[in-house]
């Protein structure tokens, strides 16, 4: 659910990869990296990171979301204003 959201929020494709610990995984790239296993970030990447799923955004979406975007810039403005009143 939340991996669609982002994608119907960003209106692009989210790929979801197939590993438990991120930062295992980078630590893991830059290790072999520094050890010669691969040139640069690119090809350490192409050969250890593995896509599980990718979800495509739902445009039929894109509308309600910038509504509540709007909603919500207009409300932080406006609380802006009152924080600043308090100070």
């Amino acid at each position: 659910m939340w991996v669609q959201m982002f994608a119907d929020i960003l209106q692009m494709p989210i790929e979801v990869i197939d590993v438990d610990e991120l930062g295992a995984l980078g630590c893991a790239m830059l290790a072999s990296i520094a050890a010669g296993i691969y040139n640069g970030y690119q090809e350490a990447a192409r050969s250890m990171v593995k896509v599980k799923y990718r979800v495509e955004p739902d445009s039929s979406r894109k509308e309600v979301y910038e509504r509540k975007y709007k909603t919500y810039k207009k409300a932080v403005a406006t609380l802006n204003e009152l924080w600043l009143d308090l100070v």
